[in-house]
């Protein structure tokens, strides 16, 4: 069983990435929140979660083991398989989904395309006593990366234009992920201007 692999990004699409280890490129799907993490060139650890179904594999990438677990938990909810659990992922942080889950906040994933309302409360009732046996504790404070992306969708832009503005703003600014939201989104807007 593969835990992790470390290795060169060397692709980013809206829902996937390429990682060469050893000479070979894995293609792993993540959720965009981790993919707008990530930088073309850049060595990163990522942890796998193998997928085997009757015609092939797909490969779930995650950069922390939080994430993987909440994404495992997620897919042994009836009618949540992985890319709706990666679909979750990709919408709201892990701190999210857990305070959902402990607040019984079935409307947070209703709002998410393919989860209907008997989905939602599938996942808040099935998951609420699985998500205190993690022991993941919700932060507080900390990276508003997760807040830049969902401004930016707001705002009607797309994975991969989001993709490009944080990763050239996240260039162009060191502390970026800890900026304040409006002042990182208008670091965003100009970027993209330039881009």
């Amino acid at each position: 069983m593969i835990s992790y692999v470390i290795g060169e990004v060397k692709e980013l699409s809206d829902n996937k990435v390429i990682i060469e280890v050893g000479g070979i490129g894995y293609e792993i799907f993540m959720s965009y929140l981790d993919i707008a993490k990530l930088s073309l060139g850049s060595i990163q650890k990522v942890y796998i979660y193998r997928h085997v179904y009757e015609n092939g594999e797909d490969w779930y990438g995650f950069l922390s083991k939080d994430s993987k677990e909440i994404f495992v938990l997620l897919t042994r909810v009836s009618n949540v398989g992985p890319k709706l659990a990666l679909r979750i992922l990709s919408s709201f942080s892990p701190a999210d989904i857990i305070k959902a889950i402990s607040t019984k906040n079935t409307k947070l994933f209703s709002s998410i395309k393919g989860v209907g309302e008997k989905v939602a409360e599938r996942i808040v009732s099935e998951l609420k006593n699985d998500i205190l046996k993690l022991g993941i504790s919700l932060p507080q404070g900390g990276s508003n990366l997760e807040e830049i992306v969902m401004a930016l969708k707001s705002l009607g832009y797309n994975h991969s234009e989001i993709t490009k503005m944080v990763s050239v703003a996240r260039e162009k600014h060191e502390n970026f992920d800890y900026l304040d939201v409006p002042e990182a989104i208008q670091i965003c807007l100009s970027v993209y201007k330039k881009v």
